[in-house]
C-alpha cells in the first residue's frame, strides 16, 4: 500500500481507500476509463482534510512551544 495511505489515514479514510482498491482490482477497463475517478476524488478530499487537521495541530503546538520559550528567555533576561 502507498505510504501515504497507512497509519492514521486508514482510520479516517479507510472505507474510501478500500473502495478505491476494490475499484482498481475490478478490472483494467474500469480503471483506465475513469470508473474510479469519483472515488479517487473522495479520497483526495478525505486525505486533504486529514492533512489540514494535522497541520493545524502542529502549528498550534509550535506556537505554544514558542510562547513557552519566550517566557523562559524573559525570565533569564530578568535574572541577568
Amino acid at each position: 500500500m502507498h505510504p501515504h495511505l497507512i497509519g492514521d489515514k486508514v482510520e479516517a479514510c479507510g472505507p474510501i481507500i478500500e473502495a478505491l482498491n476494490k475499484c482498481h482490482n475490478s478490472g483494467l477497463w474500469t480503471y483506465y476509463t475513469g470508473g474510479c475517478n469519483d472515488i479517487r476524488r473522495q479520497l483526495d478530499k478525505c486525505l486533504h482534510a486529514e492533512r489540514m487537521a494535522r497541520t493545524s495541530a502542529h502549528v498550534k503546538a509550535s506556537r505554544q512551544r514558542k510562547k513557552e520559550l519566550e517566557q523562559v528567555r524573559k525570565a533569564r533576561m530578568e535574572e541577568a
